[in-house]
């Protein structure tokens, strides 16, 4: 049974297009931040053009990828801040670091100790964090274009924020002492602000930029997230491991 291929949206713009021609147009267009009108634009402007000519792309526009950095060029548009997205999830990881800290000392009938080096370990969660804010555009690139180079980078770089925050977690010189229900009712106070940024940002702050032909109308879709869904999914895990080891473990 011969394999049927279902064109994309910018495909049906530029139907008279090669469709690798196209994808490879629309890919470096996203990864240069054009919005979606000016890339089906564009692709209307080639698609007349090779229907007119009878001409394939690259004969009179080039690579594509070339075109379409010099479309980007032609719509500067300043690259999106990484950071609003990513602060919600240091409040979120912060919050499941003390809601996991907590539920495991509450099972040992414990008090929380909060340390220096748990503050340390945050303190280079949120410098990683920060740094894949300010390098976010660039990592999405690398990942798209050399994706086994993108997965060796960003485990070496996870190894190097994860291990100095494990090692500095052993810095036991105590800050304050918090009753364990206490201690919880915080970190869960953290999760939930950082939950609720994140989806309230999803929602209001972040669409889906379709790409669309002149005189099409988009039809805006909200992007949602399931970041928020995994980290409670990851603190429940934890809190379970936690709480079995402690209760096992007695005071």
């Amino acid at each position: 049974m011969p394999e049927t291929h279902r064109p994309t949206d910018a495909q049906r713009i530029a139907p008279d297009v090669d469709p690798r021609w196209v994808d490879a147009f629309v890919l470096e267009a996203r990864l240069r931040d054009v919005p979606g009108d000016r890339i089906g634009d564009a692709l209307a402007e080639v698609g007349a053009h090779c229907r007119d000519s009878g001409e394939p792309a690259d004969v009179d526009f080039g690579d594509p990828t070339a075109y379409a950095r010099a479309v980007a060029e032609t719509f500067p548009t300043p690259r999106p801040s990484w950071l609003p997205h990513l602060a919600p999830l240091v409040v979120e990881i912060a919050g499941m670091v003390v809601v996991i800290t907590a539920v495991g000392e509450l099972a040992r009938g414990r008090d929380v100790t909060v340390t220096w080096g748990l503050l340390a370990m945050l303190a280079v969660l949120v410098a990683g964090c920060g740094v894949v804010a300010l390098l976010g555009g660039r990592l999405l690139e690398l990942v798209v274009r050399r994706p086994l180079v993108a997965a060796v980078g960003l485990g070496a770089a996870a190894t190097a924020v994860l291990v100095p925050a494990a090692l500095l977690l052993q810095i036991d010189a105590p800050i304050a002492v918090l009753p364990a229900p206490v201690a919880l009712a915080g970190g869960l106070l953290l999760l939930a602000a950082g939950i609720v940024a994140d989806v309230t940002l999803a929602r209001r702050g972040r669409t889906a930029d379709p790409v669309v032909g002149p005189g099409q109308e988009p039809t805006p879709r909200r992007v949602g997230t399931l970041l928020p869904f995994t980290v409670l999914a990851w603190t429940a895990i934890g809190c379970v491991v936690v709480g079995v080891v402690g209760a096992t473990s007695g005071g």
